[in-house]
Formats: structure tokens, C-alpha cells, sequence
């Protein structure tokens, strides 16, 4: 889920879209469960990659522990800092693609 929250306004709420301003924060959430959700997944290395415009722009990776299904992993990133244009967020994890969206910032 893509979901924005302007720049400076943390207590607002996340307002979920896809075309963002450079005012917005942009935040990215993908829920995991599994097979025993009596047990935690443990850790899994997760990488998120911001590509603008087919070019990697950002990118963040790390591990992560998933302990409880369902289990919401999420990121953000400033609009500011990728500027304007056609953008792409995806995430791994443990090497394997689970997710990807499409999004613009326009200024």
C-alpha cells in the first residue's frame, strides 16, 4: 500500500494514493503471513529499492524480524528527495520479489 502524510505532520493521518506532491512524506506498507501463525517467521533479510523513471533511486536493506502474523513491514521516503517523475517502489525479501507499485510525484 502506497499512502502519503505531509512533510512536518506526523500525527496526521496516512492517506493512501498514488500521485504524491514534493510536501508529501511517502510511506509503504506490505503485510506477510505464513503457514504457523502460533510461531514467529524469524528474521528474513528484506531489501526495498526506489526506482525513478527505470533508475534505481534509493535503496535500503536489512534484517528483519517478522514475529507475529500478520506481520506489516513499512518504509517511507521523502518526496522531495526522489524530485519529480514516474517511480516505482519494490520490495524482497530473502531475494524474492513480493512486491511492487507504481506511484508519481508531481511538483
Amino acid at each position: 500500500m502506497l499512502a502519503a502524510r505531509p512533510l512536518g505532520a506526523p500525527n496526521e493521518k496516512l492517506t493512501p494514493k498514488t500521485q504524491f506532491t514534493a510536501s508529501d512524506v511517502i510511506h509503504y506498507a506490505v503485510t506477510f503471513t505464513w503457514d504457523d501463525l502460533t510461531k514467529p517467521a524469524g528474521y528474513h533479510l528484506v531489501n526495498v529499492n526506489w526506482y525513478k523513471d527505470g533508475h534505481l533511486a534509493s535503496t535500503k536493506t536489512g534484517q528483519v524480524f517478522f514475529g507475529h502474523a500478520p506481520f506489516t513491514f513499512h518504509d517511507s521516503q521523502r518526496a522531495l528527495a526522489l524530485g519529480g517523475g514516474d517511480f516505482q517502489v519494490k520490495v524482497k525479501v530473502d531475494s524474492v520479489e513480493v512486491a511492487k507499485d507504481d506511484f508519481v510525484i508531481r511538483w
